[in-house]
């Protein structure tokens, strides 16, 4: 049996000037090396379990474990720096910054994590590397980030989750603008580099149709006792 790469015991969340719960997980895991669909409608309750998985809000009963470290029981500072450590986010509209180049945008993420630095011998050509995995070429490495294609930028988002090896990749709907061909090309990608480093892949979407891509389909009502906002 795969050891568990997240936890979730008796887990239950609210805002803080709400009485009602918004997500209440009884039991939940996700494997090491796992590519994980999490699928749920608007307003389910899908961008709050990734802010819980990423430490960015914590649980308000219960536990939610990563890598066997409950983020509950860790200050905002040591969230902040688990999550540079061992995550890497895919956000849906790609959140790069417009001022810097492809190579700048791609390696910020080793700016806030010495263990990421770390995992990398060269950056220049790990750089490289990303580019020429996920078919881009390694000459853009200094073009500014507003001469790409929004394809284009998107590959730029995924090098940048993918760098420095983290444990785990999390993906909030990067394929909702693409159309089948280039969608079904952006994940074959994405599992190639995710296997590559032993990564595991959470990914969220509404977009039942590319459920078959992952070793497992999780449908947030099933696993949520209540209805999510």
């Amino acid at each position: 049996m795969n050891e568990s790469l997240v936890q979730i015991n008796e887990m239950g969340f609210r805002w803080s000037k709400q009485q009602q719960e918004i997500l209440s997980i009884d039991e939940f895991s996700i494997d090491r090396k796992q590519h994980v669909f999490i699928q749920g409608n608007s307003g389910s309750g899908k961008t709050t379990l990734l802010n819980l998985l990423c430490g960015i809000n914590t649980c308000t009963r219960g536990s939610l474990s990563v890598l066997g470290n409950d983020l509950k029981t860790l200050s905002s500072q040591k969230r902040d720096l688990f999550r540079g450590n061992h995550l890497g986010v895919i956000f849906q509209q790609f959140n790069l910054l417009p001022f810097l180049s492809v190579k700048e945008n791609i390696q910020l993420p080793c700016g806030f994590s010495e263990k990421k630095r770390q995992n990398i011998d060269d950056m220049s050509e790990e750089v490289s590397r990303l580019l020429d995995a996920l078919d881009l070429s390694s000459s853009l490495a200094n073009t500014a980030i507003t001469e790409l294609s929004a394809g284009q930028q998107q590959r730029v988002a995924v090098c940048r989750a993918l760098i420095g090896s983290p444990e785990l990749i999390i993906a909030d709907e990067p394929t909702s603008a693409l159309d089948v061909k280039n969608r079904d090309r952006f994940l074959q990608l994405l599992f190639q580099e995710a296997n590559n480093h032993d990564s595991t892949v959470v990914f969220v979407s509404h977009d039942p149709s590319i459920a078959h891509h992952f070793s497992k389909m999780i449908e947030l009502s099933d696993i949520n006792s209540l209805n999510g906002i």
